[in-house]
């Protein structure tokens, strides 16, 4: 008997037209088509697990690259964000500087002649 993909199907009990054979091939026949498809159903799951250990594997490596990145550029974050603010204190030191040496003798000069 043959199925709708093409492969053997193995009857499990003999039918009513058919005569029951003493010598047990047919148990034989049954027993191997089975053990086959055991084999065939291992086959298949390691070759999934296999495939599924392998994604694992390669997303494993991805997410790590990603995390390292992440660590690299907060670490650079961290270096900017310092020497903006280093910036910054520069700035206003040099902002108070000129207000002190050039604007506050005007202001000074201003206030004398009134």
């Amino acid at each position: 008997m043959i199925d709708a993909s093409g492969k053997a199907v193995v009857p499990f009990a003999p039918g009513s037209r058919d005569a029951p054979k003493e010598d047990g091939k047919e148990i034989d026949t049954c027993g191997r088509a089975i053990v086959a498809l055991l084999s065939e159903a291992a086959d298949t799951a390691r070759a999934t697990c296999e495939h599924a250990m392998s994604t694992a594997q390669k997303l494993s490596q991805k997410l790590q690259a990603a995390e390292d990145q992440i660590k690299h550029l907060d670490a650079d974050m961290r270096h900017y964000r310092d020497r903006a603010t280093r910036a910054e204190k520069w700035l206003a030191t040099i902002q108070n500087e000129i207000e002190q040496k050039f604007f506050a003798p005007k202001v000074a000069a201003v206030n004398s002649r009134s």
